[in-house]
């Protein structure tokens, strides 16, 4: 009996050790080599690095303006690793990075702890693997912190219900103020919002009496809203309103900043977004439903099936939408989806699912050529094109591995086949494959980085910068760590360059071209990079201080 249990213990070592490298190599190949995407990216960036300049690491700051939009949590950690590393897209990217393949490693325990080690294995391989999740964890936002924290707080408070031990209810605490520090007050709104429920389902609402309440409350507090208090005992009316009225309240209850969308806008988003795992989805979903039938307290079935439910009804009526709301949502799916598979037992639920996913990746195809076809150029469609192999590889494997479910066999590589791994593979070649291949030529059509790194040589600290109906401004204040004025309009273009001083402005060439021989005021091309072009009231001279 000792000796099986070692083993068991080696074998999930192994598989954790698996998870770890896999998701290394997933999050972080190559994670700076991109410039940062407008305008998270950048603005997150840039608040990052105003902590360091300012020395104020309580307020945020963007352009020097109090910044209220999200708590400080990420930015207080990029700040750390950008004045270790440098403000570059490495030292921005690495926290998501790191709580992604911290998710993954949760997910892992969450699926051992529910029901096993190759549950939990399968399904954090999953959740690396889903398009969305991948995505967001290489990218200089909030999600995934704000995607782990609520997940540990949900692990905890079962591990804690089904226990009893008060530690794990601590834990349930501090998570839940961790998470209103990385994205807002939601974070201690949310996990009950999935907990009550489930509790309402099973008859067992008494187990809330056993939560340390007033202990709990101080610990979510202390970690949650001491800033949001310090905050507010700073900037008073004005800091409550902005936070708790506009960008909690309204943005629940209307559209915030036009970031809308129609009732079934999460539908095609989580489609999209878990793929190629979407395609096994309903078949998951109707599997936990089963648990209804069942009686006891700890139904761990049920418990993903609220929590997938609620999340998705939850955004779904909210009137702002966004893609990234629902990320919360993908370690459930992943864990339905990883649970499915193990208790599979239905081959046409798995036929009617590959047939799904083949769909999917011809509709993939088509858009992609379509969408090149008709929205871009010819340098653009080849962007685009260099996609194709992606869907064609996707569309193989499930064709393959759907024939290969009625072949009966019991050797290690007919359960391979039988199993999530293919598309594991799949996926994970694919986004390296885009990582190496597409993402130079996607940065190709990305001008701001090379041309902050021109404009360093002839911009002085003097110099007035703008930036004229252009896209990248963000960006631009990023990589010249500089002022940045927007301009709108021609008038407002003909102001700034005829403004003392030094005046650089950035455009499109084709503004350039307009308004060369009609502006009343100096314009003289200094830089040209790729379709954007610099001009300014003086020539150039290489007189930098």
């Amino acid at each position: 009996m000792e000796k099986e249990e070692k083993t068991t213990y080696k074998y999930e070592r192994l598989m954790l050790l698996a998870l770890v490298i896999f998701s290394l190599l997933l999050f972080c190949f190559k994670l700076g080599y991109m410039s940062l995407w407008d305008n998270d990216e950048s603005t997150y960036s840039q608040i990052s690095r105003e902590i360091i300049t300012t020395g104020d690491w309580v307020t945020m700051h963007f352009r020097g303006n109090n910044w209220f939009c999200h708590p400080p949590l990420y930015f207080w950690l990029s700040a750390v690793t950008g004045k270790i590393f440098g403000f570059n897209e490495w030292a921005m990217r690495i926290w998501p990075a790191l709580f992604g393949i911290a998710g993954v490693i949760l997910t892992f325990f969450w699926g051992k702890t529910l029901f096993n080690a190759r549950v939990g294995f399968w399904s954090g391989l999953i959740l690396a693997t889903s398009l969305q999740y991948a995505g967001q964890s290489r990218m200089a936002v909030i999600d995934t912190i704000f995607c782990f924290f609520l997940s540990l707080s949900l692990f905890a408070f079962y591990r804690g219900y089904q226990t009893g031990k008060h530690y794990y209810y601590y834990l349930f605490f501090a998570s839940m103020g961790l998470a209103a520090l990385a994205k807002g007050p939601f974070g201690i709104v949310f996990p009950f919002l999935i907990i009550i429920p489930f509790l309402m389902v099973t008859r067992e609402l008494k187990a809330l009496k056993h939560l340390p309440w007033i202990s709990g409350i101080v610990i979510a507090a202390g970690i949650g809203f001491s800033w949001y208090f310090i905050e507010y005992m700073r900037h008073g009316r004005y800091f409550f309103d902005t936070v708790f009225v506009y960008f909690t309240w309204k943005r629940f209850f209307m559209s915030v900043q036009e970031q809308t969308g129609p009732p079934w806008f999460y539908i095609p988003v989580l489609l999209a977004g878990f793929l190629p795992w979407s395609s096994f989805l309903p078949f998951s979903i109707y599997h936990l439903s089963q648990d209804f039938k069942k009686n006891g307290k700890y139904r761990p079935m049920l418990f993903l099936f609220v929590w997938i439910v609620v999340t998705f009804v939850f955004f779904t009526l909210a009137g702002t939408k966004l893609v990234n709301y629902i990320l919360p949502l993908f370690p459930a799916c992943a864990l339905a989806v990883a649970l499915w598979w193990e208790e599979k037992k239905n081959s046409a639920q798995i036929f009617v699912s590959y047939g799904f996913l083949i769909l999917l990746s011809i509709l993939l195809i088509i858009s992609i050529i379509m969408y090149g076809e008709l929205k871009f150029s010819a340098a653009y469609r080849d962007i685009s094109n260099s996609m194709l192999p992606v869907g064609g590889l996707i569309f193989i494997v499930s064709a393959f591995s759907m024939v290969m479910n009625f072949r009966n066999g019991n050797n290690i590589v007919r359960k391979l086949l039988n199993s999530p791994a293919p598309l594991v593979l799949v996926m994970g070649l694919s986004f390296i494959f885009m990582f190496n291949n597409i993402a130079p030529k996607i940065e190709g059509f990305k001008p701001i980085r090379p041309l902050s790194e021109k404009l360093a040589h002839i911009l002085t600290k003097e110099d007035n910068l703008g930036i004229y109906q252009t896209p990248g401004g963000f960006s631009l204040i990023f990589y010249t760590d500089h002022p940045v004025s927007t301009l709108w309009t021609e008038k407002e273009l003909e102001d700034f360059m005829n403004s003392p001083g030094k005046n650089l402005c950035v455009m499109k060439e084709e503004y350039y071209n307009q308004f060369a021989g009609r502006i009343k005021a100096p314009f003289y091309l200094l830089i040209r990079q790729k379709e954007i072009v610099v001009v300014s009231n003086e020539p150039y001279s290489s007189n930098k201080e």
